[in-house]
């Protein structure tokens, strides 16, 4: 049972995960067992054939250079996946103890051993690995050439030989350089990411923009002509001119076609329909990772409640993407309602209505519409049932 628990646990955080990082799991997690796995075995390998007092104090020093590269790893890949702006470069400062102690790592390899023996270069080439996977998603295109030379002075001193200098200068650029490999595709990524969201900010604005184009086209003149007629009937009645009269039931019938006019532009930017609502649903939720299924469509839907219906489709994935983290959602429509379902219950602690859902449900209200939210462990459902039917088909 608790094996079952923590799998299920697993399973949710899984899915609360944003597309970077998941992406960040898959290309930086293994990398820790690569730093920590090969240079203990090599060592492990150094071990039968070294002095024991030798072998022992080399490989202290080497746990240390572990633990401190792990470190800076970590902190490194950290402000590569989350760049935000820091006072003061955290890693960089690990980065300058892990020096120090691979210095002292190889300055004890070139005291203890002799640089030919073969547990000495194991020892030695595991240093090597271990400080440029550290140091790889710090170093710069400009800082290449510092790290090789850095691995071929780091085997002058221990060996003395110009062709273990040479290996252990490519060994360094050839681990840097897998390492920024591996960051590539998260930086696109998350480029990707902010990408979407200035899309989607950028839609926001212009939807604003042409709302207000359209008020200021409707009503800007209408306004504009009132404010002139009133303002000579005013002075027309000053003088006594029965024609003033006249201008303000002009006045009159100009404020009235503008509020019909007003009205018109409201019902047409509030009036939405069904399919397209569906058709940019599923755009918006595969562009943002979440796989999207749909059964059903308008025709399944009677004619009156087609445009609720769309409200709803388009309150709940709105949700969907604000409150949750889903991998994947299922929109059902039929004549009995509508059920949006999604995987990203796990994410959020409780089911809540906002203004938006309660909105929502005020609208439904004026067509016979019962707006039901559900929650399991991992799924929440945003449903409406109209009345004279029966329950919508459960969302799988």
């Amino acid at each position: 049972m608790g094996l079952v628990n923590s799998a299920s646990r697993a399973t949710a955080w899984w899915r609360s995960r944003t597309p970077v990082e998941r992406i960040t799991v898959y290309m930086v997690w293994p990398w820790y067992l690569i730093l920590w796995l090969l240079p203990l075995l090599w060592l492990a390998t150094a071990w039968p054939v070294a002095p024991r007092r030798a072998w022992l104090l080399s490989a202290l020093v080497m746990v240390a250079l572990l633990v401190v590269a792990t470190v800076v790893f970590q902190g490194a890949m950290r402000q590569r996946t989350h760049p935000e702006p820091t006072v003061t470069p955290a890693p960089w400062r690990w980065a300058m103890v892990l020096l120090v102690v691979a210095a002292v790592y190889f300055a004890v390899l070139a005291v203890v051993g002799e640089g030919d023996e073969d547990w000495v270069l194991a020892h030695f080439w595991s240093g090597i690995f271990v400080v440029a996977i550290a140091l790889g998603p710090l170093v710069r295109q400009r800082l290449l050439g510092v790290v090789a030379l850095a691995g071929a002075g780091a085997a002058l001193v221990v060996a003395g030989t110009v062709g273990l200098a040479i290996a252990a200068a490519v060994l360094a650029l050839v681990m840097v350089l897998l390492v920024h490999s591996t960051l590539w595709p998260i930086d696109v990524m998350r480029q990707l990411e902010e990408s979407r969201a200035r899309e989607a900010a950028l839609s926001v604005a212009e939807e604003r923009l042409r709302f207000s184009r359209d008020v200021h086209d409707v009503v800007g003149r209408a306004l504009s002509t009132i404010a002139i007629k009133s303002e000579l009937a005013a002075k027309l009645a000053d003088r006594g001119d029965p024609a003033s009269a006249a201008q303000m039931r002009e006045v009159e019938g100009i404020a009235h076609e503008s509020l019909r006019s007003v009205r018109e532009l409201v019902r047409g930017y509030r009036t939405i329909d069904l399919d397209q609502e569906v058709r940019g649903a599923r755009e918006l939720l595969e562009s943002a990772g979440i796989a999207t299924t749909v059964e059903g469509g308008s025709h399944d839907v009677a004619g009156p409640a087609r445009e609720s219906a769309a409200w709803v489709v388009r309150e709940a994935v709105t949700n969907i993407l604000r409150h949750s983290r889903a991998s994947t959602c299922l929109i059902v429509i039929g004549a009995e309602g509508v059920a949006i379902t999604n995987d990203g219950a796990g994410a959020v602690s409780r089911a809540s209505e906002g203004v938006g859902l309660t909105g929502l449900r005020e609208r439904l209200a004026t067509v016979g519409g019962e707006l039901s939210i559900r929650r399991s462990e991992d799924e929440f459902t945003v449903a409406v049932r109209y009345a004279d039917a029966g329950q919508p088909r459960e969302a799988r």
